[in-house]
């Protein structure tokens, strides 16, 4: 009798208790692949040693990464290295239970947040795996009541907390949290990228057939772990390993590992059906009661066999894939189903807010690019979705956008993949469809800059100010944007006049954003030179020096950008624009109704007598012409000037001078200071002190 009761006293103990979490935790943590080809494993050595790091200073480490770059491996060595308790939170978890419910799931006799309160274990951690997998405001408030329970703001806690998710869904993680009244220290975050060469030269020695994508750095998809295993496992079906990209990977999934020829009808229903139901519901996993009683059509036997296959993980009486990177390919080749029965735009018609069903859209736009000869099928997606009637018109730029971004994310076969054909529907309707690519690429491609975010995240503990300069200063995600720079370089003479202003923003931020000896530098400033150049001719035939429509002053900045590649060019339509070099186009000669019109128009109106002052100018460092108002307010600006400072000091001093100064004229008896000595006046700079403008550039 004493042995019983001393047995149920130790099994109602917290040590027990913390037996059941470690038990529900393990099999979590070795349900994380983390082997290739289930052989090699990478050490990730880098990354994890960073995260010890962070997780030593503030206690709290999130690891940011695409989706397959391996952060739950790596979360996984951390949490098998940790010397105190883990908690594993999966992103299915934290859905579905509340603190409450992990009690009652797991059997425990106390509470969780007495178990963590009474935890004085060294360094206990938990993780939070998945947190880009997480949409209900319940799944938040879960994560919220995790973190307010072990501290995670708190100094004093020994818990530390570890959490993945990937980039571009970090501010939607971030905001709802924030509302809960907690947040993740701005210096929590962690790049997580593909892993580095000296790191795979073990894959390429294990799997010598793979040793081609060693020359293929800039197909970062490929090189994502997840992908190296897919490969691996069939490498027997690879083929040309040197043309392999994002579609590949996805096709040759769906054949090999969702429907080989034995039984690959009944999985391939299962695996779509469960795909869909899933991003439907926006949740990363199902019950399988639940499955069984929405989708009665899909077998067990077939669950079972993708289960044996490591496209399915079930633990607990739930199902998901086995990997986020999955279900993202199998409703991609769902959506292609859709694009050949002509049914496409119908299926998207009430998912069209869904980040889920958009990413697999962008995923089928990179497989109709990558696996045609010409463009043909994904201008055919393009008006499906453009035209489809059972699509909302708010709803529908947004998913054109997916397929316009799969132009830039579509590298398989390297540099300059845009097809030609492409052009004719980008530029058609004024450029409407190139200005939302260029547009929506400044967002896709490109990442927070992780020099000013180090610099921010060390000088502040605001997490808002964090997000805030994350989203203002970005850097190119330089793969995704050889494509589009060389495109644009093959048609920088017929953008047109309306995308003007968003094909010189991308190329000025590709100038600004780059090394001088990086690659596509002088394609991009070939195309800021020839708007320039366009833009310059447009004004002076038109002998207007404003234009209302011609977005004069980010083509203008592009142009200052490009003066390292360009110095002459640069140079001439710098100093023609400012007035300092004589004009070398001009209107045409009137013909004889417009000067009779002229003429008609003059004399409905009285003489003009208010300037009866003297003539000021002209001024030897001043413009003989007046000078072209869009470039004044683009050189009077802080940052504009700062490449040609650079590259041609000389210049840029004469043209920030000759800005300063009115070109010749008669002035008016009210025309103040600025008229009477012959400045310009220049709106904002209030004190005219030098901290204004761009006279530090100079130093």
């Amino acid at each position: 009798v004493t042995a019983v009761r001393q047995q149920v006293v130790d099994e109602a103990s917290p040590a027990a208790d913390w037996r059941r979490v470690a038990e529900h935790s393990r099999l979590w943590i070795d349900r994380v692949q983390d082997t290739i080809g289930g052989t090699v494993r990478l050490p990730r050595q880098a990354e994890r040693d960073a995260a010890t790091a962070v997780l030593a200073e503030v206690g709290v480490a999130v690891l940011v990464g695409e989706s397959g770059t391996g952060k739950s491996a790596i979360a996984k060595a951390l949490a098998q290295a940790n010397a105190g308790p883990v908690v594993w939170a999966s992103a299915q978890r934290l859905t579905e239970w509340t603190l409450t419910e992990w009690r009652a799931h797991l059997g425990l006799h106390h509470s969780v947040s007495d178990l963590v309160a009474a935890e004085h274990q060294d360094r206990p951690l938990l993780v939070l795996d998945g947190l880009d997998r997480l949409y209900e405001s319940s799944a938040f408030e879960h994560v919220a009541e995790w973190l307010r329970t072990v501290g995670s703001t708190n100094p004093g806690s020994p818990w530390r907390v570890l959490a993945s998710c990937i980039p571009e869904a970090w501010d939607r993680v971030q905001d709802p949290l924030a509302q809960q009244r907690v947040a993740f220290p701005p210096t929590s975050r962690l790049d997580v990228g593909t892993p580095d060469r000296d790191e795979l030269k073990s894959v390429w020695a294990e799997y010598p057939e793979l040793n081609v994508l060693q020359s293929r750095d800039h197909l970062s998809i490929v090189l994502r772990p997840k992908v190296l295993d897919l490969l691996a496992r069939n490498r027997a079906a690879l083929g040309d390993a040197a043309l392999f990209g994002e579609s590949d990977a996805a096709r040759l999934f769906w054949a090999h590992e969702v429907a080989p020829q034995s039984g690959g009808i009944a999985r391939a229903h299962a695996a779509r059906s469960l795909a869909t139901v899933l991003a439907d519901r926006l949740s990363p996993s199902l019950r399988e009661a639940t499955l069984f009683r929405s989708l009665p059509n899909v077998g067990p036997d077939a669950l079972d066999d993708l289960t044996r296959d490591h496209v399915l993980a079930r633990i607990g009486g739930v199902v998901s894939f086995a990997h986020d990177l999955y279900a993202d390919w199998v409703r991609a080749h769902a959506l292609r189903d859709e694009f050949e029965d002509g049914a496409l735009g119908s299926f998207l018609s009430n998912r069209s807010r869904s980040p889920v069903w958009r990413r697999a859209l962008r995923l089928l736009g990179i497989d109709l690019l990558e696996q045609h000869a010409d463009p043909a099928a994904w201008r055919s997606a393009v008006a499906a979705i453009d035209q489809a009637p059972d699509i909302e018109d708010a709803d529908r730029p947004v998913l054109v956008d997916a397929l316009l971004e799969s132009l830039a994310f579509s590298v398989k076969r390297g540099i300059g993949l845009l097809h030609d054909d492409v052009w004719p529907l980008l530029a058609t309707d004024d450029g409407r469809l190139l200005r939302r690519l260029l547009r929506r690429i400044r967002v896709a491609a490109t990442q927070p800059d992780p020099v000013l975010s180090r610099i921010v995240a060390r000088s502040s503990a605001d997490p808002s100010l964090a997000r805030a300069v994350a989203n203002a200063s970005r850097v190119p995600a330089w793969p995704y944007w050889y494509g589009i720079i060389s495109f644009l370089h093959r048609y920088r003479d017929e953008v047109p006049l309306s995308a003007f202003g968003d094909a010189a923003t991308a190329v000025d931020f590709w100038l600004r954003k780059t090394e001088t000896d990086f690659p596509f530098r002088a394609e991009a400033a070939r195309v800021a030179v020839a708007l320039g150049e366009r833009l310059l001719r447009g004004k002076q035939e038109r002998d207007r020096v404003f234009m209302d429509d011609a977005p004069d002053q980010p083509v203008y900045r592009a142009v200052l950008a490009a003066a390292y590649e360009e110095p002459e060019a640069v140079t001439q339509i710098v100093l023609e624009g400012i007035g300092r070099r004589e004009h070398r186009f001009g209107p045409p000669p009137p013909t004889d109704e417009e000067r009779e019109g002229r003429r008609q128009a003059a004399r409905s109106f009285p003489p003009y007598s208010g300037r009866s002052g003297p003539v000021i100018g002209p001024f030897s460092h001043g413009p003989t012409v007046r000078s072209d108002g869009g470039l004044q307010k683009v050189v009077w600006s802080v940052d504009a000037l700062r490449p040609l400072c650079q590259a041609l000091p000389a210049v840029a001093s004469e043209l920030l001078l000759a800005s300063l100064l009115s070109h010749a004229r008669r002035v008016s008896n009210w025309n103040g200071l600025s008229g009477e000595y012959g400045l310009e006046l220049v709106g904002g700079w209030h004190p005219t002190f030098y901290t204004h403008g761009p006279f530090l550039s100079f130093l």
